[in-house]
């Protein structure tokens, strides 16, 4: 989020691609801080809910732009090597936006 932010501002949204599992990781944050179960059931300790909700808070702080915008152009299954190897390859056969091969 914040390095999305930074890049942003130098080269417009157009020109980055951001490859991440946000929406994944704000989901589980999310239910993992709803409750002293939920964090017990998902991160292993109740005692831990404290934290999770800091971390899904600056998460979604942190992240606020790149949400604005759309968020991540490539996000849960689609984050793994192939993906980001097709982006910087420039192949545009998949689905999402790719490096431009003559940029």
């Amino acid at each position: 989020g914040f390095a999305y932010s930074r890049l942003k501002k130098f080269f417009g949204r157009d020109r980055i691609i951001v490859i991440a599992q946000l929406a994944e990781t704000l989901e589980w944050l999310r239910e993992a801080s709803h409750d002293e179960v939920s964090a017990a059931r998902l991160a292993g300790r109740p005692s831990l809910l404290p934290m999770l909700r800091r971390r899904s808070q600056v998460t979604q702080d942190a992240c606020k732009e790149l949400l604005e915008d759309g968020g991540a152009d490539y996000d849960g299954i689609d984050v793994n090597a192939s993906t980001l190897l097709r982006v910087l390859k420039g192949d545009s056969s998949g689905k999402g936006r790719c490096v431009p091969q003559h940029a």
